[in-house]
């Protein structure tokens, strides 16, 4: 430290830096092992701890080792010794295993993860009171799936059910020469993080041939009106969901099960002998068509977190509504689609919105009243939304992005997931700019914003690559911010790369735009 004479002091302080965090193991989920016969009339079969990490973990104290034990079983402190189990026929059907992390200084994290143990044949582990069936239920990306209901029936009456724990099942004490049926269901709400504007996106690329849906079970997931084939009515179900007009889809449970490789909806056993390890099943998440992953702790493991996203903003001008006076604002954004819900504040009055292909199922206006309207839009034409104020008031004072109804995201042409939110420009600036056109690249129509420092006559030209005129707008533009609507039409149905330019008093400036 040093005072206002120059005097200097100087004072250490020891301070240990103390790791506290144990490390956290990574687990391989779904692993399968199989009985050998023992030479004693039962099975066994080894396993190790490594065959279940799926990343190596470092820490500050050096290499960290790994025990290995049923979940239940595992010592108050584990044993980095303890590298592997032997099993037998105690352990047959579906396990959870806990795997240890454990650093030099003896601080430990675990995580869980399932284990399904079969026998080699029928007649391995087979002298216990009855046969057994036992299998496991994943999605198509190998997500074990939890609380499934399996049923049982038999050709003699028997009728069972039990629950996945870890995407595993089994039946024990069957009677055996029976023959069994199994059949899965799972009901529950739609998740609607992972059944979003992006599948709808994709089947309608696949409708209208520009990316095929090839995988099996994506084609299952869109098929929500289980007409053994995939179109429009599809989109408009799903839609519907998206946008809390309809709870459930109509024709399907929100999941299916299909048994592995042969699209069975359920699975017999004949003559059942011994213990057996049915066909797994596989999960298909309906309108779940790009498969945003779930995992075993029920959060989305990819595509449902907003963490690392990108963002995409929907940018308006920030108009002053006078009193009983109607707005049209143009809604629009780069990118294949975007979804969420308009909210608007009391003294506001939601009118309408349009789209510009008069798709009205992409709205939800049924709680307009409430100041609220839900969008699901696909395609980059955009929208209209028309509001009248009581009060005379700013428009970004009473108009807001929320999740009340749709969860609020965009889905750029790339791919992916990205944040969308709403932002205003002042109706007036300082400068003369002309702005990227919006939707940009476009079929149908765009929008051409411009600033103008001053008031006068501006005027518009698209030309094609050759320079070739092909288009002039005489604007009698207003000081500050300046919309100019463009269409396929007016430019002669072209398609391409075009530039666009304005030309005012003192002030001229060339951009360039895509027409599909």
């Amino acid at each position: 430290a040093t005072d206002g004479c120059g005097n200097t002091a100087i004072d250490l302080l020891i301070f240990e830096v103390v790791d506290c965090k144990a490390p956290t193991p990574i687990c391989i989920n779904g692993l399968t092992v199989t009985l050998m016969p023992d030479g004693e009339g039962g099975g066994m079969a080894a396993i190790w701890v490594s065959d279940f990490i799926a990343s190596p973990v470092t820490d500050c104290n050096g290499p960290v080792k790994y025990a290995i034990y049923i979940d239940g079983e595992e010592p108050v402190v584990p044993n980095p010794l303890d590298t592997g189990l032997v099993l037998s026929c105690d352990e047959l059907g579906p396990q959870t295993i806990r795997i240890y992390a454990i650093d030099a200084t003896g601080q430990a994290d675990y995580c869980l993860t399932s284990l399904l143990v079969q026998a080699f044949n029928p007649t391995v582990c087979n002298d216990g009171p009855g046969s057994s069936l036992s299998g496991a239920v994943m999605t198509p990306i190998d997500e074990m799936l939890n609380d499934v209901q399996i049923d049982i029936t038999s050709d003699a009456g028997m009728t069972g059910a039990t629950f996945t724990a870890g995407g595993l099942y089994s039946f024990a004490e069957l009677t055996a020469g029976d023959d069994y049926t199994l059949e899965p269901t799972h009901n529950p709400g739609i998740d609607l993080g992972r059944v979003t504007t992006a599948d709808l996106i994709a089947i309608s690329r696949h409708i209208l041939g520009l990316q095929e849906i090839t995988d099996t079970y994506q084609l299952l997931a869109a098929d929500v009106t289980q007409e053994q084939t995939v179109n429009i009515l599809d989109i408009i179900a799903i839609r519907r969901v998206i946008l809390g007009l309809d709870a459930e889809f109509s024709s399907t449970n929100s999941w299916r099960f299909y048994a592995t490789d042969e699209l069975l909806e359920n699975w017999t056993e004949n003559n059942l002998e011994g213990n057996v390890v049915a066909p797994d099943f596989v999960a298909v998440e309906m309108g779940n068509v790009n498969q945003t992953a779930l995992s075993l702790s029920g959060s989305p493991a990819n595509g449902g977190e907003s963490e690392g996203r990108g963002s995409e903003t929907i940018i308006s001008e920030d108009l002053v509504l006078a009193a009983a006076q109607t707005v049209t604002i143009p809604v629009a954004l780069d990118g294949a689609g975007f979804q969420g819900t308009f909210q608007v504040a009391p003294g506001v009055e939601i009118i309408d919105v349009v789209a510009a292909d008069a798709n009205a199922t992409a709205f939800n206006l049924t709680q307009a009243a409430s100041g609220l309207v839900a969008f699901s839009h696909t395609g980059g034409e955009g929208f209209e939304l028309t509001l009248r104020a009581s009060a005379d008031v700013k428009l970004s004072e009473v108009l807001s992005l929320t999740d009340r109804i749709t969860t609020t995201e965009a889905y750029p042409v790339t791919g992916g997931v990205a944040d969308l939110g709403l932002s205003f420009v002042s109706a007036a600036t300082a400068g003369s700019e002309l702005f990227q056109n919006s939707p940009n690249p476009f079929a149908t129509q765009t929008q051409i914003a411009f600033n103008l420092e001053v008031a006068g006559t501006a005027t518009l030209l698209v030309q094609n690559q050759n320079g070739q005129l092909l288009r002039s707008y005489e604007i009698d533009a207003a000081a500050g911010r300046n919309v100019q609507t463009v269409t396929r039409q007016e430019l002669g149905n072209v398609s391409g790369v075009l530039t666009y330019t304005i030309i005012a008093e003192g002030f001229t400036a060339t951009r360039k735009m895509i027409l599909q």
